[in-house]
């Protein structure tokens, strides 16, 4: 994989045997489930006691800064061990830890909850940092379920509002529904999502414009909904403001979208490999 990439972190490709791919682990504790993860599609379940792990090799830059979570639910998991977590183990390039490198551990998940982002950052690659190890686990003693979703290693950014975009096809659209989403970076916003408030924000080129709250928002996504006869026509700019309670901006992301007054004709075309091609 490149610098820093991931591969298959939520847990959607399995082989003909039905296990996971891209990632090493043991069938004692860990098993796929198909509809187990966050929206209702693949996610990754423990059950039992005892310690199990899920391990991805990730070749990564030396001083560079990452973030790294996983979303878990857990279910009745109790114990006096570190119980769900996410870890790193720093590798140099004979895959050794030694001078210096080690762990980056998040904080320990247990009890009952619903899914829980477990994540933590900036996790600081060491200077002889070639590799390393992704370890969402359980860790002993602890018995119970939990459920993991959502694996992510990425470059960390303190930006709080990372993107915004929107359900139509090339950001234009002439009617009916159009859908709104921002991405978030919950390790750059303190506090809980009930103390935030989104604002979604279309700016005609004539001054114009429609302003509508997220109607949907949680600790790493921004959502919300519109008619698209209530943009302006034409060009306009969408923003997502991401502010406190008290009205203080935390952070934006800006796209530009398109009102066009009929729906353009797409010509659909097919490859030499079968493949669909829109233009």
């Amino acid at each position: 994989a490149a610098d820093g990439q991931l591969l298959n972190g939520s847990f959607e490709r399995v082989d003909a045997e039905g296990h996971v791919t891209d990632w090493a682990y043991g069938t004692k504790h860990f098993t796929v489930d198909p509809s187990g993860g966050r929206n209702g599609t693949s996610g990754m379940k423990y059950e039992g006691s005892g310690g199990a792990m899920l391990l991805q090799r990730v070749r990564v830059e030396p001083g560079t800064k990452y973030k790294v979570g996983v979303w878990v639910r857990p279910d009745g998991l109790k114990g006096d061990g570190f119980c769900a977590r996410i870890c790193v183990l720093w590798e140099d390039e004979f895959g050794l830890v030694k001078d210096g490198l080690g762990f980056y551990e998040t904080p320990k998940i247990k009890g009952t909850k619903d899914w829980t982002l477990c994540a933590g950052g900036p996790a600081v690659a060491p200077k002889n940092a070639v590799w390393a190890t992704i370890r969402p686990e359980v860790v002993p003693p602890c018995s119970g379920r939990v459920w993991f979703d959502d694996v992510f290693l990425e470059p960390y950014s303190t930006r709080a509002v990372e993107s915004v975009y929107t359900s139509a096809y090339r950001d234009e659209q002439a009617s009916g529904v159009v859908r709104l989403a921002a991405s978030l970076n919950p390790l750059a916003v303190s506090g809980p999502a009930e103390r935030l408030k989104g604002l979604f924000v279309f700016q005609g080129d004539a001054g114009d414009g429609k302003s509508l709250d997220a109607s949907g928002l949680s600790a790493n996504r921004a959502e919300a909904s519109v008619d698209v006869s209530d943009i302006p026509l034409g060009k306009s700019t969408l923003s997502f403001r991401l502010m406190d309670v008290s009205g203080k901006e935390l952070g934006r992301a800006e796209r530009t979208f398109v009102r066009t007054d009929a729906e353009r004709l797409r010509r659909v075309t097919f490859d030499r490999l079968g493949r669909t091609l829109v233009d």
